[in-house]
């Protein structure tokens, strides 16, 4: 018995109807229909809520739950988290070329100024090679910084879309953990990442 099933069963026990259930919960009585009909499933912490107005222990789903661990397999999406890794190739792209780009501009930068000693920062930097008549090339590599910078924004936004698609879908299903896993590796890399290519842009 699926825990759609479970919870109709229990519902009609009490006398309730999908819309009294779903005012308890603060949710729709669609959303109700969709559990019962087993086309959704409540999350961790829903069905924890879900077990109180019920007026059961939550240990009331576990038996399914077991059944379900046991198949995990079966239960886990892996083509939508092989489309989430996909998804996230070309953010990463734009992260590492934007990464590589800042790297060579202050390479060059630091070729042009290492005899002055005027590391400080970058803007201290351009300020020194546009007062040595370096107009052009820095222009040059204001151009191709702001491009690399506008790579990162574009990066970010594709990536957070993503993440935030990525969440909607897993926080429907119950049994989510190798989602969140996936989710929360991918982005401790990315954020990383993110904070290398801005630290580059501004010091």
């Amino acid at each position: 018995m699926f825990i759609g099933q479970i919870i109709l069963n229990r519902r009609k026990e009490l006398n309730m109807t999908q819309k009294q259930l779903a005012e308890k919960l603060n949710v729709t009585d669609r959303t109700i229909s969709r559990w019962e009909c087993g086309v959704s499933l409540p999350d961790v912490e829903m069905l924890k809520t879900v077990a109180k107005v019920l007026e059961v222990d939550v240990s009331y789903f576990y038996e399914d739950v077991k059944e379900k661990e046991i198949n995990y397999t079966e239960e886990y999406d892996y083509e939508r988290i092989k489309k989430y890794k996909m998804n996230s190739i070309v953010p990463f792209s734009l992260l590492a070329i934007s990464i590589l780009t800042s790297i060579i501009i202050k390479i060059f930068l630091f070729y042009l100024t290492a005899p002055m000693f005027l590391l400080s920062n970058i803007f201290t930097i351009i300020n020194y090679l546009f007062g040595k008549g370096f107009s052009n090339k820095i222009i040059i590599l204001i151009i191709i910084q702001l491009v690399s910078f506008i790579m990162s924004v574009v990066s970010i936004v594709l990536q957070s879309k993503n993440s935030i698609s990525f969440k909607y879908f897993y926080k429907s299903k119950m049994y989510n953990k190798i989602y969140i896993d996936v989710d929360k590796k991918t982005n401790i890399i990315y954020i990383i990442l993110a904070i290398i290519s801005i630290s580059l842009m501004i010091f």
